[in-house]
């Protein structure tokens, strides 16, 4: 038995191991040919759950949806070709009542709730939207249960969660608006966020701040000079306001990304078409025994104070920033034209008055 056993062994052993990368031709020529994410979905087999699930024509969410917690529209078509407009909102998600043609927030089946006696609108709202899907589409459940067969016996890398995120709202409480409707359908209403803020911030072109001071240092020795004068003033204001607005409701809203992402919230600083963001917040802590984020809210009004008063002197040779502040839901937001240079290091700058660094200058 002992040498059958030596024997076994010796026979194992001297049995080829075979190479990792046997069966594969590694001087072939890969294949050029592109194709498209559903044509890669369709070669893996996987059983459909859900005919279609896009973006709504009603997006963006209007701004008096937003204050009530509204975060995104989708538009579902279920395998059974039966379509539900659906919220997406801080509380989950819900059947709404809107149409292709008609724009309705409201969850669907809560105004006929009192004349049954239930409420049907709790039938269409869920946590979760997987759960309000199995209750819309039965076909919904049983395809998810069987997709989660399928890819459990699969490898991890072959399907990847596509994984996405949505900044919530804060629960604001506003009175109806049922006049504000966002106009005709339409899924082009989705590309707002992109035109409006622009691809990585590639469109910010403009500078405020060269055209403020250029303006400032027209002629006016006359009436017509100082009327001139004051008409592109007057202009460059309005645009000047017009643009912080809009940015500022992006930075509340979080569809800005900011220059220190890493550092917290409070100190968080942005930059769009040459126009800097930051929040009225004590991030700094240099108003701690002054009363904090309430003493930096108050202070950011007076520094608005400082600058009317100093643009009404108008004094020749005097050059100050453009300077808005914007409040939000509840939080402010303090928007300057750039200081030239600031974002270079250099031995001389052209602040004289004023400090950048926390008054250590």
């Amino acid at each position: 038995e002992d040498q059958q056993e030596v024997e076994g062994e010796a026979s194992a052993k001297s049995k080829p191991i075979e190479h990792a990368f046997k069966g594969y031709e590694l001087g072939k020529v890969p294949s050029f040919n592109v194709i498209s994410a559903e044509e890669a979905i369709a070669g893996l087999g996987l059983p459909q759950c859900i005919k279609q699930i896009i973006l709504s024509g009603w997006n963006p969410v209007p701004r008096y949806r937003q204050l009530k917690g509204d975060l995104l529209y989708l538009l579902v078509t279920t395998i059974e070709n039966q379509s539900y407009h659906i919220t997406a909102s801080r509380t989950g998600f819900y059947v709404n009542s809107s149409s292709l043609v008609r724009f309705n927030p409201e969850p669907f089946g809560e105004a006929r709730a009192g004349q049954a006696g239930v409420r049907e609108s709790d039938f269409y709202q869920a946590h979760s939207l997987i759960t309000l899907l199995r209750r819309l589409s039965a076909r919904f459940g049983r395809g998810l249960d069987e997709l989660q067969r399928e890819v459990a016996r699969r490898e991890t890398v072959e399907v990847l969660p596509f994984v996405s995120a949505e900044q919530a709202a804060s629960p604001w409480l506003v009175r109806g608006a049922a006049n504000r409707v966002p106009g005709a359908y339409d899924l082009g209403h989705p590309q707002e966020v992109c035109l409006r803020l622009g691809a990585q911030g590639t469109d910010s072109l403009r500078d405020w701040n060269e055209e403020l001071q250029s303006i400032r240092e027209m002629p006016r020795s006359n009436l017509s000079e100082r009327v001139l004068r004051d008409r592109q003033l007057h202009k460059w204001y309005s645009e000047f306001a017009g643009a912080v607005v809009v940015g500022a409701m992006a930075v509340v809203d979080g569809e800005m990304l900011p220059l220190n992402p890493i550092e917290p919230k409070d100190q968080h600083m942005f930059l769009h078409d040459n126009i800097f963001y930051s929040k009225g917040f004590d991030g700094r802590d240099m108003f701690t025994e002054l009363g904090g984020d309430a003493a930096a809210h108050v202070a950011t009004g007076k520094d608005i104070t400082g600058v009317r008063l100093l643009n009404q002197l108008d004094t020749e040779g005097l050059h100050t920033l453009g300077s808005v502040v914007v409040d939000y839901r509840g939080l402010r937001v303090v928007a300057q034209s750039v200081v030239p240079g600031i974002f270079r290091r250099q031995d001389t700058t052209q602040i004289v008055y004023g400090s950048v660094d926390n008054g250590v200058t």
